[in-house]
């Protein structure tokens, strides 16, 4: 279980107190940043302090901790992770809430109106030569039961473990044994081709039935032939290479207005 998995639901209950005593929801506490949370719990949890009874620390209304000279009589499976939290409660940053904050925020969200049925994702890596890796996650609808259950929280946790699983076949193999994988090259301009060719087929189908074929089509290239608007580039820029602000170059996709939907 990865350390994150493994504090959450301490943390999950501590925040359920955190937005009880504030009231406030938990979009309120989104736009306060994990940094209102970490205070609170500062405020709650003495990192010096030892804890007897993790079911009084969190049934307390003021979740204070208390000590108890016993220590061999606590419940380890119980004491540990809030050890854990005692140490990461006393750095100033807050930022070890971080990974946290996006399954805490969702966690306590009501379930979506509109029901999720299905969630699939893809790691697309393309090599100069042509090559490309299709890395494919899916969670496949007829998985989901009940039907329309996957919420804002599960989609956060499934997102997470797509993102493990990529990052465990980059680490099981290396970039030149998944690159020995692929049978053949598909370039950016064959895939333009079939996207063309395709844009013209619908113009042969009677005018009522295009619209969805049009959108259809649209999809399709938003997945094979992204796009990104410029402020997305320029935040994913800032993000991955901060010391490259001022030096960017946003055409990182060169693909020209002639190669947009008609």
């Amino acid at each position: 279980m990865m350390h994150e998995d493994f504090l959450f639901p301490y943390l999950a209950r501590f925040f359920s107190h955190y937005l009880k005593e504030l009231n406030i929801t938990s979009a309120d506490a989104y736009e306060q940043g994990f940094g209102a949370f970490a205070e609170w719990l500062r405020e709650h949890i003495s990192p010096l302090e030892v804890s007897s009874n993790f079911e009084e620390v969190l049934d307390d209304s003021d979740v204070a901790w208390e000590e108890d000279e016993e220590e061999e009589e606590y419940n380890t499976e119980e004491i540990e992770p809030l050890h854990i939290i005692r140490h990461l409660v006393g750095d100033p940053t807050s930022e070890w809430l971080s990974p946290y904050w996006g399954r805490l925020i969702t966690s306590f969200r009501q379930a979506p109106k509109h029901p999720v049925v299905e969630l699939h994702a893809a790691f697309v890596v393309r090599w100069g030569d042509g090559h490309v890796l299709p890395f494919v996650c899916v969670v496949p609808e007829n998985l989901v039961r009940p039907q329309g259950t996957i919420n804002d929280q599960l989609l956060v946790h499934i997102v997470d473990v797509f993102s493990s699983q990529f990052v465990e076949l980059l680490t099981s193999r290396s970039v030149d044994d998944l690159y020995r994988l692929q049978s053949g090259l598909i370039h950016r301009d064959v895939i333009k081709k079939v996207l063309v060719m395709a844009r013209d087929a619908i113009l042969n189908v009677p005018e009522a039935e295009r619209v969805p074929l049009r959108r259809a089509l649209k999809f399709l290239r938003a997945v094979s032939l992204p796009l990104p608007p410029p402020e997305a580039l320029r935040k994913a820029s800032e993000n991955l290479f901060p010391e490259l602000r001022s030096k960017s170059d946003w055409r990182i996709f060169p693909i020209g207005d002639e190669d947009e939907e008609k």
